[in-house]
């Protein structure tokens, strides 16, 4: 995956067990970055499994810019819920894009993997990001290593997929000549597809033309 032309250009690609350590450097650098002591934070880190077992137990994702990770995360799948164990960002390229990038990344792998929800607790100087990322509290965490108690935020993927997919694909279609808009509000985009076509629920058949109604991202 690779990032539109208003964000930053970021390649997501699956991680490979050799960058073990340099996740675990990443994660080091960005759970420092909000104020926690750097002895406590590496004491957190040294007892994270970053071998071989970590790739295998969970989906891992890393995020590059020109080249280089910046950012990774990983999921694990629970049936109905995907669980984002993991969202780490280096703090020189916080607040840049990446991290969203990412977690639309982690969303939009749950729903493939066929989840209702994404979940996962919420780091308390994050929790602005997430919700401006539509996600809410669920419910309260079990206290943390850090003996702490934290917010589960999560998003409901029966609705976001909607949305996920009209945000990404709705100029598009309509710059390449695929769909024509034909009115907008503040939450539905109207596109009409010819001969029927809509390639945002894969129906590529049939001769009759279609209006369909998506949400608008209010954020373009």
């Amino acid at each position: 995956m690779t990032s539109s032309a208003d964000e930053p250009d970021v390649r997501i690609r699956r991680a490979h067990p050799a960058e073990g350590e340099r996740l675990r450097d990443i994660a080091i650098a960005a759970k420092a970055h909000w104020g926690y002591d750097l002895a406590k934070v590496r004491q957190w880190a040294a007892q994270g499994d970053f071998s071989d077992a970590l790739f295998l137990a969970k989906e891992v994702y890393v995020a590059e810019l020109a080249g280089q990770v910046t950012a990774w995360a990983s999921l694990i799948p629970r049936g109905e819920t995907c669980w984002l164990d993991d969202l780490w960002v280096k703090p020189k390229s916080i607040r840049t894009g990446i991290g969203t990038q990412l977690f639309r990344y982690a969303l939009n792998r749950s729903r493939k993997l066929g989840a209702r929800w994404m979940e996962w607790e919420a780091e308390p100087n994050a929790i602005g990001f997430y919700q401006k990322m539509g996600s809410r509290y669920r419910r309260d965490s079990a206290s943390s290593e850090w003996g702490r108690i934290l917010q589960v935020m999560g998003v409901e993927l029966s609705t976001e997929a909607v949305d996920f997919a009209a945000s990404d694909l709705r100029d598009l279609l309509v710059a390449t000549g695929v769909a024509t808009r034909t009115g907008e509000s503040s939450s539905i985009v109207y596109l009409v597809f010819p001969a029927g076509d809509d390639p945002l629920t894969g129906h590529l058949e049939g001769s009759v033309r279609a209006i369909t109604a998506y949400p608008a991202r209010t954020h373009l």
